[in-house]
């Protein structure tokens, strides 16, 4: 959301900053998790399987809270702000970033394997989608200048929210095998 306001608002030569923050800050925020799930692997097979049960409940609830959230238009942003530091800062500084790949990076683990690969090629190929992904929104948000009709937005929501459901009782499933 934060890429979409800014950059809609800010145009087009704000969109590099914006998505060179968001990658810096995931980075962060990867770095953080992977440690903290690292040590955690390390410890308990039993504590490990409790965060996935914790990752999909977390999942599902963030997913309802999407679907019931509000549209609302972009929030002010200050021009004088540099974007890129506002883009890493509110990425890395965002608890749900934390506990979102803490929950649901974990699925993709094998406990039987070497940790550090593992985080390597997660961490690629995270950051390559996010990337890709983020890259569009900043585009699409120049070029549609913020302007979403009411009835998009909440079917946006409807259709975020419907995707993390289904990712949490994936996970819950996968917490079950």
């Amino acid at each position: 959301m934060l890429v979409s306001a800014l950059a809609a608002r800010h145009g087009g030569r704000a969109a590099a900053p914006l998505v060179l923050g968001v990658m810096c800050g995931d980075i962060a925020a990867l770095l953080i998790s992977f440690a903290g799930l690292g040590a955690l692997l390390s410890a308990s097979a039993e504590l490990f399987a409790a965060v996935k049960w914790a990752a999909a409940a977390y999942l599902v609830w963030l997913g309802v809270r999407q679907w019931r959230a509000p549209v609302c238009a972009a929030p002010m942003q200050s021009r004088r702000a540099p974007l890129f530091r506002k883009a890493f800062l509110t990425t890395a500084a965002n608890p749900k970033t934390l506990v979102f790949f803490t929950a649901f990076i974990p699925q993709f683990i094998s406990d039987g394997a070497p940790f550090a690969p593992q985080f390597a090629v997660l961490a690629a190929s995270f950051m390559a989608v996010a990337a890709v992904n983020i890259s569009v929104y900043a585009v699409f948000a120049v070029k549609i200048g913020g302007a979403l009709k009411e009835n998009a937005g909440r079917k946006l929501n409807r259709i975020s929210g419907g995707a993390l459901i289904g990712a949490g009782i994936w996970t819950a499933n996968r917490a079950a095998e």
